[in-house]
């Protein structure tokens, strides 16, 4: 019912709010479906304050009463008034029976919601209109305003600088608080961070179990983090064959120096080969399809 108005204000030239009251308890849940929590009995949905065209502090007649009956929101037209106080903006722009979407007070809830779901799962700006495109199709949005609409999400998440190192070394103190490695490698070039190791205490109750002089694999993957660091993983095998954490280092590429950093911190003692040497290579394989340790013993 709401994205319902929100798109009919949208379309006329004005922004509706939904001020919900009264909400339902289980005990009067009207509805053939399990009980939510905040569901309103009733409510009003009025024009708002910064709908365009509208002067600041001004009033605006316009709201449309509702209620529940027989399981289903109704209007209460008695209650409710069709009629703006003030001057509405002309009605939208349409492009090939799209409405172009140009300002962010255009956007609706259910848009919203979409925009931030696909900016949290890291995907670019021109897949992300193209997703929005997809799911709402009769409507066009303008590359800037998605722009200025992701900023803001990323900006809410990571904070405005979207670095966080106080709370990146808050956490890194909490690691070495309780018996893991937290250590920071600073660039020989520059004021900034070369790489980062963390060996939080279980990952390296497992390095002893199960890594010392014994099967570890190292590789790195990308996009674990908002830059372009990669997260070079070190894992072991455990006694029923499963993989297991054992520390990571997030540098800037799978380079060999912070590799072999990585190796000396979160192994110690092992003899770990010099950085002159890791940067030769000793070999490259690939498993099958499928291995198995037990059966596949030619390997």
């Amino acid at each position: 019912m709401i994205n319902w108005v929100e798109s009919y204000a949208l379309k006329v030239g004005f922004l509706a709010v939904d001020r919900p009251k009264g909400n339902f308890t289980q005990s009067n849940w009207p509805f053939n479906y399990p009980f939510i929590l905040k569901t309103p009995a009733r409510g009003m949905i009025y024009c708002s304050p910064k709908s365009p065209g509208r002067a600041k502090g001004s009033k605006c007649t316009w709201n449309l009463v509702y209620r529940v009956k027989d399981s289903v929101y109704v209007f209460l037209p008695k209650n409710s008034n069709l009629m703006h106080s003030h001057e509405i903006q002309p009605k939208p722009i349409m492009l090939d029976g799209r409405f172009e979407v140009t300002m962010m007070n255009q956007l609706t809830s259910s848009e919203m919601s979409f925009i931030k779901n696909q900016v949290l799962s890291r995907i670019g700006m021109p897949n992300l209109i193209i997703h929005l495109e997809t799911q709402f199709p009769s409507r066009s949005y303008q590359y800037e305003l998605i722009r200025r609409v992701r900023d803001s999400i990323l900006d809410e998440k990571y904070g405005k600088d979207r670095i966080q190192l106080h709370d990146l070394f808050i956490k890194g103190a909490s690691i070495q608080k309780h018996g893991g490695i937290f250590v920071v490698d600073p660039s020989t070039e520059d004021f900034g961070i070369e790489a980062v190791h963390f060996q939080p205490s279980l990952f390296q109750k497992y390095a002893i179990a199960y890594g010392v002089n014994q099967l570890k694999m190292v590789d790195g993957t990308h996009h674990f983090s908002r830059y372009n660091f990669s997260a070079i993983i070190w894992i072991g095998v455990d006694c029923l064959f499963h993989t297991k954490f054992m520390g990571v280092t997030y540098a800037f590429s799978e380079h060999h120096e912070p590799i072999v950093q990585g190796a000396r911190l979160f192994s110690p003692g092992e003899g770990v080969i010099d950085s002159d040497e890791a940067s030769e290579s000793r070999g490259i394989t690939e498993f099958p399809v499928y291995f198995d340790p037990i059966t596949d013993i030619e390997i």
